[in-house]
């Protein structure tokens, strides 16, 4: 097989299309590409990159395997669970969130796949943000990881920065 990217909006909107695995040549999948699919489970083994709104609206999206090849994660490539936004949401963002930790300290919940940071979850309107520890093997920070919140601190754990994604922070300037 010899199909390394899959095309802006290839299968946009397609209600029926259902795969699980994808080409073992494949390492791009371009904006839109799956976005308001059916698919539910997906291996994404030797994927790269994987761009903006990719699975926005593919909300049965539940499963992701094999993250381990993965380098770039465009803007709410799985969509967002801002007030409003959450319903486009893939079932595996709204799911798969954790704590961050720093020691014996909480914070603010956050989605990796492998060792890209994917989302930063937002907190209540009229809530105080809590901080955000970015793991030490955070290679990337996807394209506006921290969009969807306000005012919060982001401590880096690690000693190597990782490569950030467009407007990673929401159009604001990266750390120094």
């Amino acid at each position: 097989n010899s199909v390394s990217k899959i095309g802006v909006g290839a299968f946009f909107g397609c209600r029926s299309l259902n795969i699980t695995k994808l080409p073992s040549s494949l390492k791009v999948i371009e904006m839109q590409s799956f976005a308001g699919t059916a698919i539910v489970s997906l291996d994404i083994s030797g994927i790269e990159a994987i761009y903006n709104q990719a699975f926005w609206g593919t909300t049965t999206l539940t499963t992701i395997k094999n993250p381990d090849s993965l380098k770039t994660v465009g803007s709410y490539a799985f969509g967002s669970l801002l007030q409003g936004e959450a319903s486009n949401a893939t079932a595996w963002l709204r799911n798969t969130s954790e704590v961050s930790t720093w020691g014996n300290k909480e914070g603010a919940k956050v989605t990796y796949l492998g060792d890209v940071l994917v989302y930063v979850s937002p907190v209540g309107i009229g809530t105080k943000p809590l901080p955000i520890y970015v793991k030490s093997t955070t290679k990337t920070i996807a394209g506006q990881a921290f969009s969807d919140i306000d005012n919060a601190m982001a401590y880096f754990i690690g000693t190597t920065p990782p490569t950030y994604g467009t407007n990673a922070f929401g159009g604001m300037s990266e750390p120094t």
